[in-house]
């Protein structure tokens, strides 16, 4: 991808790359502290916290600045982003909205693909078209809630220096006291934030707020008006016919597909996910020999007898200290008062579900309690009576 857009755009095109596809490399590498200096240094908007952030990454990792400069030579940092574009993106988002968009079309064959991909974006921009049409003022809706949005519980200290210009001060969570300078007729501020962005940051908005009788739209960006969104909307995608009116063509050879055998099982619709990425699930846990890795299905091991030690269950992660049921029964049964219906005392209720722990602990204990053995009983699972 790095050389063919290098290729096409001859290099007047400033390229990218997504973190967050960066992050997952890193971490198969490097491990520890290192991690933790990682996303700020790719959120620094000015180029002194980005050498600052990287000396920190050289202390905790030295071989992890020689890995990014051998293996991640495209930008990555907001720091180094040009200021003309005005996106301040570190992650390729936009792409993975589109391979979710055209999800449930990603196995047909590439004409009907192509064809279901030109409808979905004829819609999406009349769409869009719909939107800019009832669009007022010249800065977007969108963006101005943001900024208003921004300018709540902001708590700096101001010191004028002129009419539109000012020193922010402040305190970090780590009591470390931070100034930037702000100035509002250039449209700059210390944190690099409103260069990049084209938008006032938080200090530019604390500022906004002392001055009277001006208005914040003036000082937004016109990447952001409402004139910007209706030209890049304003093109109509032509409609088309079926496969019958296409023209005809004949390239002068036949096209054979190739030979390809069905492997076994359902075809996969979902993409395999990677281990530290979301929604990942945990190893398989067999039914039959209760190892982890594989499932009752294709078990070839030996069976689980009562007596058989187990595995250790998988941690979970404790949500605070709960009683078990057994726990709650064993109370409550001692509460309760002896019923005169019972006339053998050798026999007693059963505490609830017989789990593997208590089948391993009771020799005498018939096994746990399936759905079959409950629609046997006569009593169900709560009334299952069990002998000693």
């Amino acid at each position: 991808m790095a050389y063919a857009v290098k290729k096409v755009f001859q290099g007047d095109v400033e390229h990218r790359e997504c973190f967050r596809h960066l992050m997952a490399n890193f971490r198969k590498q490097f491990k520890g502290d290192v991690l933790k200096y990682m996303w700020p240094c790719a959120w620094a908007c000015t180029d002194r916290r980005y050498d600052a952030l990287m000396e920190k990454i050289a202390a905790a990792s030295p071989k992890a600045v020689t890995f990014l400069n051998r293996h991640h030579k495209l930008k990555w940092s907001i720091s180094k982003f040009s200021k003309e574009c005005k996106v301040d993106y570190v992650n390729n988002n936009i792409s993975e909205c589109f391979n979710n968009w055209i999800k449930d079309y990603k196995d047909l064959p590439v004409a009907d693909l192509m064809d279901k991909i030109r409808e979905k974006i004829m819609e999406k921009i009349y769409t869009r078209q719909e939107i800019a049409d009832r669009m007022e003022g010249r800065i977007l809706a969108s963006v101005l809630h943001e900024l208003n949005m921004k300018s709540r519980g902001l708590h700096y200290e101001i010191l004028r220096t002129s009419a539109m210009s000012a020193d922010i001060s402040g305190i970090t969570k780590e009591g470390k006291n931070w100034r930037v300078p702000v100035d509002i007729e250039k449209k700059t501020c210390g944190c690099g934030q409103w260069q990049i962005s084209g938008k006032p940051c938080t200090h530019a908005i604390a500022l906004f707020g002392k001055i009277r009788n001006i208005n914040i739209e003036n000082f937004i960006d016109d990447y952001y008006s409402v004139e910007r969104f209706k030209t890049a909307y304003q093109f109509v995608v032509t409609p088309m016919g079926d496969k019958t009116d296409w023209p005809k063509f004949d390239p002068g050879f036949k096209m054979v597909p190739p030979k390809l055998e069905r492997p076994a099982g359902r075809p996969r619709k979902k993409r395999i996910k990677a281990s530290g990425e979301a929604g990942k699930r945990g190893p398989y846990q067999c039914k039959r020999c209760f190892q982890f890795g594989h499932i009752e299905k294709g078990c070839t091991a030996t069976q689980a007898e009562l007596e058989q030690e187990l595995p250790p269950p998988r941690p979970k992660k404790s949500k605070g200290q709960r009683k078990s049921k057994s726990e709650v029964v064993e109370v409550s049964m001692i509460d309760a008062e002896p019923s005169p219906n019972v006339a053998d005392p050798k026999v007693a209720c059963s505490p609830g579900v017989t789990t593997r722990s208590m089948s391993s602990l009771s020799p005498t204990s018939p096994g746990p309690t399936t759905r079959r053995m409950a629609s046997i009983s006569p009593g169900g699972i709560n009334r299952r009576l069990i002998i000693s």
